[in-house]
């Protein structure tokens, strides 16, 4: 059973999605450079609307493993991180993960219903890699 001490979602996050847009030829397009907040642009306007709180952690709290090898054909880590939210239904495996006061965005490698009661979810996530 997972448990949910006081004060451990204290990690700030922001979740973006790439917004859909239609190309010419008529088909949808997703542009990763041009993304919105799922949550909307916040309350009264302020910054710290936009955030959600999680617990920000390397080691999941059923598995402990690591994996390394090739992504893309170069060399990589693949030492996922797990983020714990409350249970929403806006997430999806398009959206990037900010954690705040970082550049570089993570990927969301797979989203787990904590016990399968609707109330947290576990995001596994896996940093971008960018190739030059």
């Amino acid at each position: 059973m997972k448990r949910i001490n006081g004060g451990e979602f204290r990690t700030m996050i922001i979740i973006k999605k790439p917004i859909v847009k239609t190309s010419d030829s008529g088909f949808a397009k997703r542009d990763k450079t041009d993304t919105e907040n799922i949550f909307g642009e916040g309350i009264n306007s302020s910054e710290t609307s936009l955030f959600i709180p999680c617990k920000w952690d390397d080691k999941p709290y059923n598995r402990s493993y690591k994996l390394s090898g090739l992504v893309d054909g170069a060399e990589a880590s693949r030492d996922y991180i797990y983020a714990l939210i409350n249970h929403t239904n806006k997430v999806d495996y398009d959206c990037d993960i900010w954690k705040v006061g970082e550049d570089i965005p993570y990927n969301i490698i797979n989203i787990t219903n904590i016990e399968e009661r609707s109330r947290y979810l576990e995001l596994q996530l896996r940093r971008v890699v960018q190739i030059d």
